[in-house]
């Protein structure tokens, strides 16, 4: 659950990254054995503004039933290939 959540926090940040990207931003938000991970990178007084970003979309996550089958998807053939 923790993988699709950060999958689906990832995925509607898209378009903000690639903006994050060309400011010379950069973070990471991934699933882990315990939770959750936020990594963020950069040389920029922005960075702020990027967290506060990434913080506010964790916080109100409004997820497409189209885009939620995509990610589920996703999560079950990495699990299926990754395999016992």
């Amino acid at each position: 659950m923790f993988r699709l959540f950060a999958d689906l926090v990832s995925d509607s940040l898209t378009e903000f990254s690639y903006d994050a990207d060309l400011a010379g931003l950069s973070y990471n938000y991934a699933s882990h054995s315990l939770g959750t991970n936020l990594v963020v990178g950069g040389y920029n007084d922005k960075l702020p503004v990027l967290l506060h970003h990434i913080f506010e979309k964790i916080q109100g996550l409004k997820v497409k039933p189209d885009r939620l089958d995509i990610m589920k998807e996703q999560v079950r053939f990495h699990v299926q290939s990754s395999g016992p």
